[in-house]
């Protein structure tokens, strides 16, 4: 069975120890032979060969900003404006949203307001109009 993508890992740490203090070869497993939701071998990765592996990747980075740094700084700027840019415009979407959120309640508590003017929301409906007036509160 072909493994699915963006498993989740378990992280499994082992009890026996090297010096008496720290746990030898902690690991992560499979969720899914974790689980037994699928017929998945009992595959995983050591927490030491990971630990390897980030070390590598980043000397690799540092060796680079070492010897390129201004090619590694305007990299790392260009990233930093592209995750700005795309936080704004997330940041932008929820304020739309919440302003027409906000115009909604508005306009209930004007109707509700015109509707009680109007005599056609009695004062036992009234306490009604005062959960709007805290759900306006919040809103803004």
């Amino acid at each position: 069975m072909a493994e699915k993508e963006n498993e989740k890992l378990h992280y499994s740490e082992n009890k026996i120890t090297v010096d008496g203090k720290t746990p030898k070869d902690n690991s992560f497993r499979c969720s899914r032979y974790e689980s037994r939701k699928s017929d998945c071998t009992a595959h995983y990765i050591k927490e030491s060969v990971i630990d390897e592996v980030v070390l590598q990747s980043l000397r690799k980075v540092t060796a680079f900003a070492r010897e390129h740094s201004e090619e590694f700084y305007n990299m790392a700027m260009s990233n930093g404006e592209l995750e700005a840019k795309e936080q704004l415009k997330d940041n932008e979407n929820l304020r739309s949203e919440y302003e027409a959120r906000i115009a909604q309640l508005e306009n209930a508590i004007s109707t509700l307001y015109m509707d009680r003017v109007t005599g056609r929301v009695t004062p036992e409906r009234g306490p009604m109009s005062i959960k709007w007036t805290e759900k306006r509160r919040e809103a803004k």
